[in-house]
């Protein structure tokens, strides 16, 4: 169920940022994603001892499902075109870059 929004992320990603910049993005958003778990775990532990565990496991069953309808069927996901040309002489990465 998750790989419907990644293709479309890391698709859109590559397509979109030139490719010297790929990593830096990407790290951006790993961190974001990373940094924002223990909030969520924080934010669902007490609704969880409240309206117990199944409860909670369907709602976010729900929100995935329902997630992944509307950016599936959302025009500005679905016309999403290339904005960056490739750019075959430019080199991905020097040596001295890469230290």
């Amino acid at each position: 169920g998750f790989s419907i929004p990644n293709t479309l992320w890391f698709t859109a990603l590559q397509d979109n940022v030139p490719a010297h910049l790929i990593a830096r993005v990407s790290s951006f958003d790993w961190m974001g994603s990373t940094a924002l778990r223990p909030i969520g775990l924080a934010i669902v532990a007490p609704i969880a001892a409240v309206f117990g565990p199944a409860v909670v496991l369907l709602v976010a069953a729900g929100v995935t499902a329902a997630t992944l309808v509307g950016v599936t069927v959302h025009p500005s996901v679905r016309g999403l075109r290339t904005s960056v040309p490739p750019n075959a002489d430019e080199p991905l990465a020097t040596t001295a870059e890469l230290k």
